[in-house]
């Protein structure tokens, strides 16, 4: 479930975020174009799935010490 919602984080990024830089029209020299948002590895997706199993972990940690 976890990786389902770094992949619609990611596209949701997409499509709220700044257009491509190539679709920007009337650029001049020194104007600043915003990046659009682009994932190239694998890293950002394994990142959500293991934060989502240390919150659950650190949870029922706690959970466990403040009922012992």
């Amino acid at each position: 479930q976890t990786a389902m919602a770094a992949v619609l984080a990611w596209r949701v990024g997409v499509e709220l975020g700044p257009p491509s830089p190539g679709s920007v029209s009337g650029v001049e020299v020194g104007d600043r174009i915003p990046a659009r948002l682009e994932v190239d590895g694998l890293a950002p997706f394994l990142a959500w799935p293991i934060a989502g199993l240390a919150g659950v972990v650190g949870s029922t940690w706690i959970k466990g010490r403040l009922r012992g």
